[in-house]
């Protein structure tokens, strides 16, 4: 069970490091979490005057599992 945030932001952020680099997320922190129906929804943050998108992810409270993956353009 994933049931506090500051949890699911360490998990979070190991995950989307491996997939993205740990630059490119340490460039979007800080990673902002919302908890919705059961799922944590994590999302990196763009800096003011910068264009682009940010890395995404889905984590199950109940069990850990990463449900989705995406960054955005």
């Amino acid at each position: 069970m994933v049931a506090s945030e500051s949890v699911v932001l360490d998990v979070a952020r190991i995950y989307l490091s491996a997939i993205y680099g740990a630059g490119q997320i340490k460039n979007e922190m800080p990673l902002k979490a919302k908890i919705r129906m059961g799922v944590w929804h994590i999302e990196g943050s763009l800096k003011a005057g910068f264009d682009g998108g940010v890395a995404e992810i889905e984590i199950c409270k109940s069990n850990g599992r990463v449900l989705s993956v995406i960054h955005s353009k």
